[in-house]
């Protein structure tokens, strides 16, 4: 093959990365490169074909290197893109050249598992590349990404989904990112090489191929392949620099690109000239193609949910069309959905104004009036709607709603009837025929029943599908066709919870006691609402009596309990001796081995460390106590560390008879509080959780099945487990290891980096502590995650994957305080520089490495908090703190990129005067 014909283009002292580069056009990349002047690295999962490549190009006088990697292992692509610019330099080129064909067939056969392993390696393998080379191309201000695309990306390929999306997705991603970093000088592109020959098109002369795809075969066989030069030549262009103008555009080896760019100039002049003009409402064909553009931009972002950019947008298309009418529809539909009813009335009926044979806009403008039960305005557009289409069932279907809310019965009877003929199991429309002609007393007792059904299980989709309000309408209708149906009364009481109706969700549940006295979740739930009202000794009654009827070892056990038994003088903490254990270079808090070790122990110890809040305490509890399978399995132990006012009685409204109550005479601190916990529990597996966190069903009893018998090499194990708000709203959820269950693989390099973890999903081994000590007190914020690292490198960890647990993320937290404070940042640091005394000598320079590196973008991020708050004296100490995590050249260029953000200006000021300097105007 001859590569850089006539020396085309000189690409010397240029750091080329090469993804799939053993093989195929990435292989002919490399070495054009290479033979333009560029030092090339290859990157593949294949080292004997990478070494063929190196080999080809440093006999030929040339430099490169080859790194084995899989471009979907994040950790493994940050480091090797360290490794190239240790080695070679900052990248100034990087070419996503990887990817698969396979799988093919159609969507219902293919294993989803293969699927997405398609857009892993076509996408998510270009984005992490991506994600670690931008650094230091951002801080030097110059850098060229080729993504190489595909002509399937252009059209819909029957059989070939996985790859037609991830190669569609492929070319969108190159136009963001090209949008993103033009102001940094660095230039994206996406490109089409074309049929070329290669070992990943052999699929297609392969039973499978020939089955699912058998016309691409034929491109080969008859000669009409491309010849690989022309994609080499297309990459040799782009990495000139002479074409850098073209960035954000997806282009095909048949391309001229200097007709390309003198056309973009000219787009550019004439769309320059277009926003000069008066808007009217013509609009040059050019602009208009600018403004579909945009539009089209609008429409991913609302779909995405990022309303700001996607409101930003369609005011775009305003400001060059001030009524197109879908821009109009588009901000209507925002307003409404951000709630701003006024706005949204404003701007789609200038939509309907404008475009008045609009289906979509008279509709949306119906249901806009139907919410706010403006009912004569809402037919009105439902009318004009259904005259444009005549056969909507959802049309008739809301019609008829209007019109029966306005007591026109007849009328919205003959609109459900419509809606039914034109599709008979419409359940809906029955519904709500059913309902109309309730309201006209035509209902027997019978049909009565039925329809209350009808609407309950209405009110069940409509939930799921989050539309509340919907399914309050839906329940409280089927309560008037049946008022004594039980399900019904329950389920509003859970829908008016969530918004926030506490009242009227707690007379709901009321009325559920009145029909069925002994419905456990309604006390549960119950116990939630008083909860957040505050009124504590509600919720204690609540939750007491729902433990009752749910566990009966808790009912035996409350029922035997003299109230003489437990005292708030009797329940002073023990003494406990105070010694240490040393682990590398550090002494740890020993934690001794239980007294009366002769005596039965338990299973599990629950250890609950509180101070002064009790705002959750009692749903942690009550979590807890729902587990509980008797004194012989589990012990429970309340530590409370000197609170302004004693928690005794609140603990034992719900746990006398089961839970220990300790109260320290001092506050000794919230990490000596869990390690007196700690040394005071028996159990032989210890569970610490916090008092605003709870547990799921299930959590002590899976983890006991796996652990029970185990190997005595596992030291601890965890869970999946949610992250909550105050309004109990699931966050997201983490499952470390997906949904493998077992022995964690190269756990101490995923815990020594980061900790993923959550200590309300964390239980540890007694014997573990024994060995290894308890928290350390220093660590404010990561005296788990230290923890975590101590254990991992003397134990295995077990992974339970089921999400078992939940973490709450609220205010009135201490890691939410520890944040605002800054404190974090040093003890984040402190935790690293601890581990590095006692990690494996053979991992802990990469494991330091690398943990360094993450927290550093982190730590650097939490910067921004004061920052918002103006308080730029305490982001310049935490920027302080920052710098001695990671003092790296790599760090260095991160830093100094994210201060060109225009958010950290007032930082970036405090640094010029700090350092004498005029800050930049």
């Amino acid at each position: 093959m001859k590569i850089n014909p006539a020396g085309l283009v000189d690409v010397t002292n240029q750091v080329a990365i090469i993804t799939g580069g053993g093989r195929g056009l990435g292989q002919a990349y490399a070495i054009a490169l290479a033979a333009a002047g560029a030092s090339v690295a290859v990157i593949a999962r294949s080292a004997d074909q990478l070494e063929e490549t190196v080999s080809y190009i440093t006999k030929a006088g040339g430099r490169a290197i080859a790194l084995t990697v899989d471009v979907t292992d994040q950790a493994a692509v940050e480091q090797v893109v360290s490794q190239i610019e240790e080695q070679l330099g900052p990248v100034d080129l990087l070419i996503n050249n990887a990817g698969v064909l396979s799988p093919l067939g159609p969507v219902w056969e293919i294993d989803p598992q293969e699927w997405w392993r398609n857009m892993e390696v076509n996408l998510h393998g270009p984005l992490l590349c991506t994600r670690y080379v931008l650094p230091s191309m951002i801080a030097q201000r110059r850098g060229r990404i080729i993504n190489i695309a595909s002509e399937a990306a252009l059209v819909g390929c029957a059989y070939l989904s996985p790859y037609v999306v991830s190669k569609t997705a492929l070319i969108r991603f190159s136009e963001n990112l090209a949008l993103e970093t033009k102001q940094y000088g660095v230039s994206v592109f996406a490109i089409c090489p074309g049929a070329v020959r290669t070992q990943m098109i052999d699929v297609a002369f392969s039973a499978e191929g020939q089955k699912w795809i058998p016309w691409s075969s034929k491109i080969f066989e008859k000669g009409l392949d491309v010849p690989p030069e022309l994609a080499v030549d297309l990459v040799l262009r782009l990495a000139s620099g002479k074409y850098d103008e073209l960035s954000g555009q997806y282009m095909q080896v048949s391309d001229d690109l200097n007709e390309r760019q003198k056309w973009s100039r000219e787009l550019r002049e004439k769309s320059l000239y277009a926003l000069r003009l008066n808007r009217l409402q013509s609009v040059p064909e050019v602009d208009m193609s600018r403004i579909s553009a945009i539009l089209q931009l609008a429409v991913e972002h609302h779909r995405a949910n990022r309303l700001t950019q996607a409101e930003e947008s369609y005011h775009q298309v305003l400001g060059e069309h001030p009524n197109h009418p879908e821009a109009l529809y588009g901000l209507g539909m925002l307003a409404q959905q951000s709630g701003h009813l006024q706005s949204a009335e404003q701007f789609l009926s200038a939509a309907v104004g404008v475009q008045p044979d609009s289906v979509k806009s008279w509709f949306s403008l119906g249901n806009l009036r139907l919410a706010q039960e403006q009912f004569p305005d809402a037919a009105i557009a439902y009318r004009q709607a259904l005259a444009l289409r005549p056969n909507s069932l959802a049309i008739y279907n809301n019609l008829g709603y209007a019109l029966q809310q306005q007591e026109l019965f007849e009328e919205a009877i003959n609109c459900y009837q419509k809606a039914l003929e034109l599709k008979p199991d419409f359940t809906e429309a029955e519904a709500n025929l059913g309902n109309a002609l309730h309201a006209q007393g035509k209902l027997s007792t019978e049909k009565q029943l039925y329809y209350a059904q009808l609407n309950h299980e209405l009110g069940i989709v409509r939930k799921k599908a989050g539309d509340l309000k919907t399914a309050v309408a839906y329940y409280k209708q089927a309560i008037i066709l049946q008022p004594n149906l039980v399900e019904a009364h329950f389920n509003l009481g859970v829908v008016l919870h969530e918004l926030g109706e506490l009242e009227e969700a707690i007379a709901c549940y009321q009325k559920v006691l009145e029909l069925n006295p002994n419905y456990p979740e309604v006390y549960q739930n119950l116990g939630k609402v008083y909860q957040q009202k505050n009124q504590l000794q509600e919720a204690a009654a609540a939750y007491r009596q729902w433990l009752k009827l749910i566990n009966p070892h808790y009912a035996k056990a409350v029922e035997a309990y003299q109230d003489t038994e437990t005292t708030p003088e009797s329940s002073v903490t023990p003494p406990i001796p105070q010694t240490e254990v040393t682990v590398g270079a550090y002494q740890f808090p020993a934690i001794p081995p239980v007294c009366d070790s002769e005596k039965p122990r338990p299973f599990w110890s629950v250890v609950i460390p509180v101070y002064n809040r009790t705002d959750y305490l009692l749903e942690c509890l009550a979590s807890v106590l729902a587990q509980w399978p008797g004194e012989e399995e589990m012990e429970i132990l309340v530590m409370e560390n000197a609170s302004q006012t004693p928690l005794f009685e609140m603990v034992n409204s719900i746990g006398k008879g089961v839970v220990r109550y300790y109260r320290n005479p001092e506050n000794i601190g919230a990490i000596k509080n869990m390690n007196a916990g700690i040394a005071l529990a028996r159990g032989q597996w210890i569970h610490v959780i916090p008092d605003d966190d709870y547990v799921l069903p299930g959590f002590y009893s899976q983890l006991k099945q796996s652990l029970e018998g185990c190997s005595e090499s596992i030291g601890a194990a965890f869970t999946g487990y949610e992250n909550i708000n105050d309004k109990e709203k699931v966050i997201r959820f983490q499952q470390v290891c997906g949904e493998y269950k077992g022995v964690t693989q190269d756990w101490l390099w995923k815990i020594g980096v980061a900790n993923p973890l959550n200590m309300s999903a964390v239980v540890i081994r007694r014997l573990a502590h024994e060995r290894l000590g308890g928290y350390l007190p220093e660590l404010s914020f990561t005296s788990d995650w230290e923890l975590y690292k101590r254990i991992a490198t003397s134990y295995d960890w077990w992974c339970e994957p089921s999400i078992l647990a939940r973490f709450r993320e609220h205010s009135n937290s201490i890691t939410s305080d520890l944040l605002l404070s800054g404190t974090q940042i040093i003890s984040i640091r402190r935790a690293i520089d601890i581990s590095e005394s006692y990690l494996p000598s053979e991992l802990c320079t990469e494991i330091t490495a690398k943990s360094r590196s993450h927290y550093f973008n982190y730590c650097l991020q939490s910067t921004i908090i004061p920052l918002q708050a103006g308080n730029v004296a305490q982001a310049w100490q935490m920027l302080e703190e920052v710098l001695k995590i990671d003092r790296s050249s790599i760090a260095m260029a991160k830093l100094f990129t994210w201060l060109t953000q225009d958010k950290v200006s007032l930082l970036r000021d405090e640094i010029a005067q700090r350092c004498n300097l005029t800050p930049p105007k």
